[in-house]
């Protein structure tokens, strides 16, 4: 008759031992899983916080007594933007005139007048398929400005660039209309240059100047 007896043969502590491997492996296979899809949903996320930081430049208020502005870089063609520090005790808005406009012409034309903080601005020329032309806006808090026909767009042309550029703030006196950028373009047709003085346009910050009674 045989006699029950234990199997000297397996070591003791084999079977707990194998358990601990199998959580282990499985805690390493469901980790993998885990970030695996994670990685999935972040890739986009990361690739757009990229962007955006490669996009920003910070706006430094050197002087928190006078205008700080300074224009941020930017990905998009046909693209413009600034951040802009207006300092208390004045007011101002935003203007789209021609290019090369004089100071004096200048006239605000944004609804809301801007005091005591920090604005974001963008100007950009897009594309209207309804009208099928290329025109600028002006986009800022209080809602968008439009401006004229750009009709040089997509075509052979020199730029010449004036106003604010991108990387160290500029500080500037709060007395009058300042001018954020000024592009000119100048059309190349054979090698030749057709000037037009008002082709392309300029963006200005225009002070706030209450209506008088009569």
């Amino acid at each position: 008759m045989e006699s029950d007896v234990p199997n000297d043969d397996l070591p003791r502590g084999w079977f707990r031992f194998s358990i601990l491997n199998l959580l282990l492996l499985t805690t390493v296979v469901v980790l993998g899983i885990t970030v695996a899809i994670q990685a999935t949903k972040l890739g986009p996320l990361s690739k757009e916080v990229n962007r955006l930081k490669a996009e920003r430049d910070e706006l430094h208020v050197v002087d928190p007594t006078k205008i700080n502005a300074v224009q941020l870089t930017t990905n998009r063609e046909y693209e413009w933007k600034w951040k802009v520090w207006i300092p208390e005790g004045v007011e101002y808005g935003f203007s789209l005139c021609e290019a090369n406009a004089k100071a004096e012409d200048v006239r605000r034309e944004s609804n809301a007048a801007y005091s005591c903080g920090e604005i974001e601005i963008t100007y950009r020329i897009e594309f209207d398929p309804l009208s099928k032309i290329w025109k600028g806006k002006l986009y800022c808090p209080c809602g968008q400005i439009s401006g004229r026909e750009q009709a040089w767009v997509g075509k052979s042309t020199q730029t010449y660039y004036g106003g604010i550029f991108p990387g160290e703030t500029q500080v500037l006196e709060p007395e009058g209309p300042i001018l954020l950028k000024n592009i000119q373009v100048v059309r190349v047709d054979d090698g030749e240059q057709d000037f037009e003085t008002n082709r392309g346009f300029s963006v200005w910050l225009a002070p706030y100047v209450p209506n008088k009674d009569p």
